[in-house]
């Protein structure tokens, strides 16, 4: 059984994933999800919502146990005394990568954006999006990691 939900609201998921779960090991469900689904809390809770199997992606990924993921977490936490967020890493990381284009390639560096040689953590392919009017609208990543979470344990699909 595969099932496509496009809920956002964390709690709307939580309530039908606990539903599925009580449906019991004979039946085996595929999940996949939306980006919000990172923060489910019993996601990150030892065997929450069992048998079932559970996919969701996110344009980013940090690998903490990496060398500058050890080395940004000992720096934050001598300079702040505490823990912090996935959102550290990732201005660390978009200041480290801009930087890198700006010293390479001047203040004119959005045609090397897919120079991606200074990004620490993730692996970008960056799209631009345009109006009708061809002005930029905005900037997105197009590579997605996928996460899965079954019984208690993440893998990462796609690395």
């Amino acid at each position: 059984n595969i099932i496509f939900m496009n809920v956002f609201d964390n709690r709307k998921v939580d309530a039908f994933l606990k539903q599925l779960q009580h449906l019991g090991k004979e039946y085996k469900f595929e999940i996949y999800g939306m980006p919000s689904w990172k923060t489910l809390p019993n996601l990150s809770r030892g065997k929450s919502y069992e048998h079932l199997s559970i996919y969701y992606t996110s344009p980013f990924f940090y690998d903490t146990q990496s060398a500058p993921g050890v080395a940004i977490k000992k720096k934050y936490q001598k300079e702040y005394g505490k823990n912090m967020s996935e959102l550290v890493y990732r201005g660390f990381e978009c200041l480290f990568w801009m930087a890198h284009l700006l010293e390479n390639y001047g203040h004119t560096f959005n045609k090397n954006l897919n120079d991606i040689s200074a990004a620490p953590f993730t692996r970008y392919k960056i799209k631009s999006k345009f109006s009708i009017e061809n002005d930029l609208q905005s900037l997105g990543n197009e590579y997605l990691y996928i996460f899965h979470y079954q019984n208690g344990y993440f893998n990462l699909e796609n690395h």
